[in-house]
């Protein structure tokens, strides 16, 4: 799904918290959005970093989109939001494009990422980049540091290796967000917060982290030393 700019009624949405929505509301912004979202179980779901946080990452870097459009900007927040839960610390954001090659500078040039166990890129292309850079300079993922996508594009099960992302259900959610609208231009009475669950996809790029000193030999080499 091609990803989307900020609109001028952007603001409206950090009162939904972050995750995947479609939001409609008047011009003037002073009616309440008719929204759709991503929640899950007892809170907005964001289970790429929460994956990571599973496998026993505790510095997980996030390599993010424009943070002036929507998707990296909900992205980033879902990042946040589950490292704060976690209790562990907000590494330095290293932002960006959406493209493969931004990705493979970030991993390619020594010192563009804080030192990580774990990364959550903001898309799948990213994500290729990264792994593409980290190959080029002996970083092994997932045996050195383990990487997240997001979007579950067809060629993602065939990176090496391939790529544990997230898929959202584009079609549930356009069908959702229709109807939300129709509703909201009826005046008819409907429930304007729909659920739309993402799914993790679990392939070969995240692993527990790696022994202290293995970790250890790969931040020299990221570093260039």
């Amino acid at each position: 799904m091609p990803e989307r700019p900020l609109g001028p009624n952007s603001r409206a949405f950090g009162h939904f918290g972050a995750g995947g929505s479609l939001g409609f509301a008047d011009p003037d912004a002073r009616v309440a959005f008719a929204y759709v979202m991503n929640q899950g179980r007892g809170g907005w779901q964001h289970p790429h970093v929460r994956h990571l946080i599973d496998l026993g990452h505790r510095r997980i870097a996030h390599v993010a989109g424009p943070l002036d459009w929507l998707d990296a900007w909900a992205r980033h927040r879902a990042w946040q939001a589950e490292i704060k839960a976690a209790g562990l610390d907000e590494l330095d954001v290293v932002v960006g494009d959406w493209t493969a090659g931004f990705g493979y500078e970030v991993a390619h040039v020594a010192g563009r990422l804080p030192d990580c166990t774990a990364v959550f890129a903001a898309n799948d292309q990213i994500a290729l980049g990264l792994i593409h850079g980290f190959a080029e300079r002996g970083i092994r993922v997932p045996d050195d540091i383990s990487i997240v996508g997001f979007d579950d594009l067809p060629e993602s099960k065939h990176f090496l290796p391939p790529l544990t992302t997230v898929r959202q259900d584009f079609r549930a959610l356009g069908e959702r967000a229709v109807e939300v609208l129709h509703a909201a231009l009826e005046g008819s009475e409907l429930d304007r917060r729909s659920i739309i669950a993402p799914l993790l996809i679990v392939r070969e790029s995240t692993a527990v982290p790696p022994p202290r000193e293995r970790f250890a030999g790969a931040e020299k080499t990221r570093k260039g030393t």
